[in-house]
């Protein structure tokens, strides 16, 4: 299992799996500390092929 991090993923964009390039499926979605000042999320992306995982971190947008 091999485990990657990035700051973005545009909205709209799969996440392709860097081992297999099949799309990956979120399988976790971990809020970060607000001490930070941000409202970001980390989102974890598992591949259903390999097992591969990939991590980013996302803007939660607020509705309303």
């Amino acid at each position: 299992m091999t485990a990657q991090s990035d700051r973005t993923l545009p909205p709209g964009e799969v996440q392709l799996c860097p081992k297999c390039q099949t799309a990956m499926a979120v399988s976790d979605v971990i809020p970060t500390m607000p001490t930070t000042g941000l409202d970001e999320d980390e989102l974890v992306f598992r591949c259903h092929q390999c097992g591969a995982e990939v991590k980013r971190v996302m803007e939660r947008h607020r509705s309303g």
